[in-house]
């Protein structure tokens, strides 16, 4: 046992005399050489990338507006929306008979009224000379009045009869996508029922989860019209698309601790479809005091690593791993970005 604390009380020792030899050595070695330049510690940064993909920036349900039997459907799934905007017709039979009998019942007014107008007026002459009595004239004023009441409810239902007709028509947005079809001709439809689905492709969306981290260097990107998305590519040189910063939730996950955010594409993409993979490249500085300097920089003595000074201080670090071909990751307890090192 004691044989042992002597061994290690003696590994100690020398120890601490290699480090301080090498400290010597270093030192000696710094003051002769005095041909060096100053190069500057920045800060290293880790790449994130995160993946998301594209989707429609709107989409809506087609819903039938009145009961009838469809004659026609005039789009297939995937097919793009005319710019007569028509997706399918109903059958108007029954309305545009009704239709007809509401004008004939407002011709059949408008008969009525110019005759009982002609009598209010010819009867407005004769009570003036004491022909007639007060009252006849105002029981012809009255019938007048009955018929032009009616003629105006005959048009507010032959308005109703007129926007029932146009609602057989089921109408998409123009430019859009039909994603789904679920009506053939011949079938009978309800009020309310879901015809198809249409999507507006001429603009996409993707959506990213991020920290909060994330999300203030997202918001610093976005503002100085940097932001872009890289579309991945085998075959050749990845693809670099522009986007845009169009909706922030502000709501935030108390599970995964993330915000949401939504990116708007409207070009650089070789075809607007959903589900195209894009890659978020989130590069932010690394946690712990890592700095990257120039491999010129660094000095090694017996297994451990060295940064001088401007003034000659020796500063011992930990290399982390190579930067590109030119710079070192270090940490150290005294060192941070933008501290000014001699390079050979």
């Amino acid at each position: 046992m004691r044989r042992l604390i002597v061994l290690i009380s003696l590994f100690a020792v020398f120890f601490t005399l290699v480090s301080l030899s090498a400290s010597r050595v270093l030192a000696k070695e710094v003051e002769k050489d005095q041909s060096f330049t100053v190069c500057t510690a920045r800060a290293a940064f880790r790449t994130t990338v995160l993946r998301g993909y594209t989707r429609a920036r709107w989409r809506r349900f087609l819903t039938c507006e009145e009961s009838g039997r469809c004659l026609e459907v005039r789009a297939e799934m995937g097919d793009l929306i005319a710019a007569t905007a028509l997706f399918a017709k109903l059958d108007t039979t029954f309305i545009d008979l009704e239709l007809e009998a509401n004008q004939a019942a407002s011709a059949r007014l408008e008969n009525q009224m110019a005759y009982w107008q002609r009598e209010v007026e010819r009867y407005r002459k004769l009570s003036g000379s004491k022909a007639v009595s007060e009252t006849r004239v105002q029981e012809l004023e009255l019938k007048y009045d009955q018929a032009r009441l009616g003629l105006a409810e005959l048009k507010v239902k032959a308005a109703v009869f007129k926007e029932r007709r146009r609602r057989c028509i089921i109408k998409a947005p123009a430019g859009w996508h039909l994603l789904e079809r679920k009506i053939e001709p011949g079938e009978w439809l309800t009020i309310g029922r879901i015809v198809g689905q249409v999507g507006d492709y001429r603009t996409l969306l993707v959506p990213f989860s991020l920290t909060m981290a994330q999300y203030e260097w997202l918001k610093r990107e976005s503002a100085g019209d940097s932001l872009f998305l890289i579309l991945p590519s085998k075959n050749k040189q990845a693809t670099k698309v522009p986007v845009r910063l169009l909706h922030i939730s502000p709501a935030f996950d108390q599970k995964t601790r993330k915000i949401t955010v939504e990116l708007e594409i409207s070009e650089g993409l070789p075809e607007m479809r959903g589900g195209i993979a894009l890659e978020l490249a989130i590069a932010l500085p690394e946690a712990g005091g890592v700095v990257e300097v120039p491999v010129t920089s660094v000095i090694e003595r017996y297994g451990a690593f060295w940064l001088v000074r401007e003034n000659g201080e020796e500063v011992k670090v930990v290399k982390l791993g190579q930067a590109g071909s030119d710079y070192l990751r270090v940490t150290g307890e005294k060192i941070k970005s933008g501290d000014r090192f001699r390079c050979r």
